[in-house]
């Protein structure tokens, strides 16, 4: 059984909505769990966005799913 924070949804991201969440499953991150796990500047890149503003979003994604390093 997969534990139920693999399979969380992005929007459950603070500064995730439909367009970011959309353009992170076209690039092959579909969940939170997946984010948390992204690097700053792979989604700074996905995402065009500042590396600071990936980092808020994927530290976001650590703290929803509770995956810290």
């Amino acid at each position: 059984m997969t534990p139920y924070y693999q399979d969380m949804p992005l929007r459950q991201v603070y500064g995730i909505g439909e367009v970011r969440a959309d353009t992170l499953i076209n690039h092959g991150i579909k969940t939170t769990y997946e984010l948390a796990q992204a690097t700053p500047a792979e989604v700074a890149e996905i995402l065009d966005v500042t590396e600071a503003t990936a980092e808020e979003l994927t530290t976001g994604a650590k703290t929803t799913v509770g995956v810290f390093e």
